[in-house]
């Protein structure tokens, strides 16, 4: 997918809680999320190039959206320090990609254009 396809893709812009699957542990925070990938904002590093299995969770609601990811970057803000991650979604099913889009349609829809708002980064 070429750079003028990404910009293309519908996404959003507000950040959502990142926990591992299997402990619930909070990693971080997702932001930029449509159904390739997304961002993480996270206190510890996210090991690159590895599936990880997470829950995405929207704040606010019961809602929840399990992925396997993989880190595919890294860069590190050292004030405060916290890493900045590209994701990867690997192989989403078509209801996973269903379930992003909605995501990304029903917040769009509620303030007629992406919403963003900040959310502290997540303690690891």
């Amino acid at each position: 997918m070429g750079l003028e396809d990404k910009r293309q893709l519908k996404r959003s812009l507000c950040y959502f809680d990142v926990h591992e699957e299997t402990t619930g542990k909070i990693i971080g925070n997702a932001y930029d999320i449509h159904h390739e990938g997304f961002g993480l904002i996270s206190k510890s590093e996210v090991p690159l190039f590895e599936e990880l299995s997470i829950c995405v969770k929207t704040q606010g609601t019961d809602a929840s959206i399990q992925l396997v990811i993989k880190g595919i970057w890294n860069r590190v803000h050292e004030e405060p320090v916290h890493y900045n991650t590209g994701c990867r979604i690997i192989n989403p099913s078509p209801e996973t990609i269903h379930a992003i889009n909605e995501l990304v349609k029903s917040l769009t829809k509620r303030t007629g254009r992406p919403v963003k708002f900040s959310a502290p980064v997540a303690s690891a």
